[in-house]
């Protein structure tokens, strides 16, 4: 049934997935109880597919029991814990529960942090592909609760990962050291970059609302320059952001207008707007994650973890 899953969910046949796994469910409830290890594999894969749907309360049930369960049967510190946690934290991202997703999202890097660190010797962070996601995943969290420097933090963090990452894919010559059981994109020559690009235009929205505007001018040409490599000049991402560079420059002409005619009691006197820099957040946010979707089975605008998997 599982295949029969798969097939549904490739072909976009989201509510027959829906029927299929649900159906998965109830056979593994039946046959190995509803405290399970099959039982909170199978809610982890429903939700997902929940995820797919746009059912999130759905997925924050379904994943809350599985990472209850996986604490239960496999001790709190375990990788599947880790990954329910995420997905939960995505589905709450979905339905504006910010605190809420910040503490799944923290606590499943605390986890995978933990375990990878320990398993191979590693001192400070460890360099993974689901670190990064987590990253983003929390400073998107940081930035809709305001917490902007925190954030910014985040997300430079998660920018140097990137680019030690993107060095290593290039030069060939160090390994990927740790191996995660869950599938990592394939198409990593369209993922990779524009993962970056994603990062740099966050991070360009960060300081576009401290009124920073020549870091935020540096942070979204970088990312333009990015997405034009690999979208081409014309498409939707890269024009969304060459208007988010638009709007920036004029907050900086505007700005120094007003330091010239000195109308102005304080710099922070021609602050963007919360709702002006917000907009052009998402909007540079929420268009990318539709071209990170068409290049992989996962939706990627806060980069979580979809994966199903078998018991």
């Amino acid at each position: 049934m599982h295949e029969l899953g798969h097939k549904h969910l490739q072909n976009t046949n989201y509510v027959q997935a829906i029927e299929v796994f649900s159906e998965i469910l109830r056979g593994q409830k039946e046959r190995h109880g509803k405290r399970s290890y099959q039982c909170a594999v199978a809610m982890h894969n429903l939700g997902v597919v929940c995820m797919k749907c746009n059912k999130y309360i759905e997925t924050v049930r379904l994943c809350d029991a599985a990472a209850r369960i996986r604490v239960e049967k496999l001790g709190q510190d375990h990788l599947d814990v880790a990954s329910s946690l995420s997905q939960q934290g995505v589905a709450l991202m979905e339905l504006k529960e910010f605190p809420l997703a910040l503490a799944s999202f923290r606590e499943a890097l605390r986890i995978r942090t933990k375990a990878w660190t320990n398993g191979w010797g590693l001192e400070n962070s460890v360099n993974h592909p689901l670190i990064v996601r987590l990253l983003n995943n929390i400073g998107c969290a940081l930035f809709e609760m305001n917490e902007l420097d925190e954030s910014r933090i985040t997300f430079e963090n998660a920018l140097a990962m990137q680019r030690e990452l993107m060095k290593m894919k290039k030069s060939q010559v160090v390994k990927k050291a740790v191996v995660d059981d869950e599938d990592i994109d394939p198409k990593d020559s369209y993922h990779a970059p524009l993962s970056i690009a994603l990062t740099l235009t966050n991070l360009g929205s960060i300081h576009l609302r401290l009124s920073e505007f020549d870091k935020s001018l540096v942070y979204f040409e970088e990312a333009v320059l990015i997405q034009e490599s690999v979208l081409g000049e014309n498409h939707k991402i890269v024009m969304n952001t060459k208007e988010s560079i638009s709007f920036v420059l004029q907050s900086q002409e505007k700005q120094k207008k007003e330091i010239r005619s000195k109308s102005a009691v304080r710099i922070g006197g021609v602050l963007p707007s919360y709702e002006e820099s917000k907009k052009m957040y998402n909007k540079v946010h929420t268009d990318i994650s539709a071209v990170l979707d068409a290049v992989s089975s996962s939706r990627m605008c806060v980069g979580d973890d979809q994966s199903i998997t078998t018991d």
